[in-house]
């Protein structure tokens, strides 16, 4: 368990924002890349940790399949940035700063 301040520290400054999940999930994303129109889309992936059960991965597949997350280090650099930058543009426009009220979990989502 993280020991505050050892372990952690508050940043007051900082914002947060919130994401519904649903919202994302197979979310299409495109790009250019080197001229060529690329499409991918948004997965979101449960990936549970010791400390948050809930933690959910948020993965960019492109459209031949593959998981940005698994490109080879130099091709995802480059590529990276043209597609990060629509996943940007993507997360912005889905989040929110404030909940009003708190749904239950669908039980799908277990």
């Amino acid at each position: 368990e993280p020991v505050y301040p050892k372990d952690f520290e508050l940043d007051e400054q900082r914002g947060h924002f919130f994401l519904d999940i649903e919202a994302l999930t197979s979310e299409p994303v495109s790009y250019k890349y080197l001229n060529e129109e690329i499409n991918g889309e948004c997965v979101v992936i449960h990936t549970p940790v010791n400390s948050n059960f809930w933690h959910c991965s948020i993965r960019w597949i492109l459209e031949d399949g593959t998981d940005l997350h698994k490109l080879k280090r130099k091709k995802r650099r480059s590529e990276s940035r043209a597609l990060l930058a629509a996943a940007k543009r993507l997360i912005s426009q889905k989040a929110f700063f404030n909940i009003e009220n708190y749904p239950e979990i669908a039980e799908k989502m277990y």
